[in-house]
């Protein structure tokens, strides 16, 4: 704690490896028993009320002869019950504007940019997850757009956008059915660019 100005820093850091690999960092919580719920991990910077707060950042090194690392966040799998949840939000504001939540694939000055992939878990017992892509609520002023854009390609054919439902196998006919895909025009005007 710094009395009169920053606080100390900490730093964990394992070893550089001159041949090989580097050094691991594991963090972990102990294991529960006799039915309990294992530890929890967290990382968090303090709350202020006189400034911002710190940010949190959790990012992979380059690379100048080979592949970046990658930053993985996954939740637990469960045979007996639900899988645990991977929640990403955006900070709530009283007075001034809630956070943005904001996901971008690399760039590429060689070969084909990143992709972004939101999918719904599948199934094989019951109906597979949703993808929900939905603007909020307003109650005293206009609901936010919800913007789908390909990119302009000054060189080439612009990228296409399709929204499609699944097929379905119909065992009573042994044929494939394509489920229905409903188009309503929106309580506001529907605008071409």
């Amino acid at each position: 704690m710094g009395s009169g100005g920053d606080g100390g820093a900490l730093s964990l850091m394992s070893g550089a490896g001159t041949l090989g690999d580097g050094g691991v960092i594991l963090v972990s919580s102990g294991a529960g028993t006799a039915g309990g719920a294992g530890g929890a991990v967290s990382v968090l910077t303090p709350d202020s009320s006189t400034g911002n707060t710190g940010d949190i950042r959790f990012t992979s090194g380059a690379a100048t002869n080979g592949a970046s690392g990658t930053v993985i966040m996954s939740a637990g799998g469960s045979t007996a019950g639900d899988g645990g949840a991977v929640s990403l939000a955006a900070g709530d504001s009283s007075s001034g504007a809630g956070g943005d939540l904001t996901f971008v694939a690399g760039e590429s000055l060689g070969a084909a940019g990143g992709a972004i992939s939101l999918t719904g878990g599948a199934s094989t017992g019951d109906v597979t997850g949703s993808v929900i892509c939905a603007t909020g609520d307003s109650t005293t002023g206009d609901s936010g757009d919800l913007t789908v854009v390909t990119g302009d390609a000054p060189g080439g054919v612009a990228g296409d956008i399709t929204i499609s439902t699944g097929r379905v196998q119909r065992y009573s006919q042994n044929a494939l059915a394509r489920g229905k895909c409903l188009t309503t025009r929106a309580r506001g005007p529907l605008r071409h660019t």
